[in-house]
């Protein structure tokens, strides 16, 4: 399990709860769920089963909406519990972005990790991209501009979807950036659950660190500039660029910040009734 200070290392360089009670067992390969609202090293953390999106808003929070795209909880699909968060990108012209993510900004650690696992029921057509899993940043003080940062996208090889990084220009300037191929490809599962997990120290130089894995696999390890401030915001769920027909839909469910990587083996989340 990595630590804080050593996840890994490697170098490289769009635009776009309450109090809870003792936990039950839950029917789930990964084992008896777990209270993590009694982990100090569980900053923040969701199963849905709230029945609503009331986790998500706690706190200097906000969603992004667009073009027709929505956000639900719902009981059609969950790894724990009930409940899982409904995220869904609508077809749209092309140069047109469709989004359904959830934010988490203001106090976020200079240096965590950001859990959630995903579970694609269908598969999008064409799109120019379509985004799950994102980093934002401001420029610093004493005249702030927030600026893009880090996406996770999925992208269509073949019949496969993969993910990728698309690393923003993380400047105000307009810059475009660009995407980053993974060192070992995995193709990402349909219709089960997985998980992605980024590790993210941000910093101006070359203390900053992005570490993204798949299921536990790793995909990057980047070393170097991760964003122009220690200021942080997370977002998830789903949008698209120039989704050519469908609906690009993802569920979420059991996301955490947490100041210790968690991996795929980490019971379910779930905080009883």
């Amino acid at each position: 399990m990595s630590s804080l200070a050593e996840p890994g290392c490697a170098c490289v360089v769009r635009v776009l709860t309450v109090s809870l009670l003792l936990m039950l067992g839950l029917c789930s390969c990964s084992g008896k769920a777990i209270d993590l609202g009694r982990d100090p090293e569980i900053l923040w953390w969701t199963d849905h089963e709230t029945g609503d999106l009331s986790d998500w808003h706690r706190g200097a929070n906000s969603s992004w909406l667009a073009y027709g795209g929505t956000l639900a909880v719902d009981t059609q699909q969950a790894r724990s519990g009930r409940y899982s968060l409904d995220a869904q990108a609508l077809a749209a012209p092309k140069g047109t972005t469709s989004a359904a993510m959830l934010l988490r900004t203001g106090d976020l650690p200079q240096a965590a990790y950001y859990s959630a696992w995903f579970y694609l029921p269908t598969s999008a057509t064409s799109f120019d991209y379509w985004l799950i899993f994102k980093f934002r940043s401001r420029t610093p003080d004493p005249n702030p501009v927030d600026v893009e940062l880090w996406d996770i996208d999925l992208t269509s090889q073949g019949s496969e979807l993969e993910l990728r990084v698309f690393h923003h220009a993380s400047t105000a300037d307009g810059g475009i950036g660009s995407e980053i191929a993974p060192a070992t490809p995995l193709a990402v599962p349909r219709d089960r659950w997985f998980q992605v997990e980024a590790y993210l120290r941000a910093a101006p130089d070359d203390t900053g660190e992005l570490v993204i894995w798949q299921d536990g696999n790793v995909l990057y390890d980047i070393h170097g500039p991760s964003a122009p401030s220690a200021y942080l915001q997370w977002s998830v769920g789903s949008a698209a660029e120039s989704l050519g027909k469908g609906v690009a839909r993802a569920f979420v469910d059991d996301a955490a910040i947490s100041l210790r990587e968690l991996g795929p083996d980490t019971p379910p989340f779930w905080r009883g009734e």
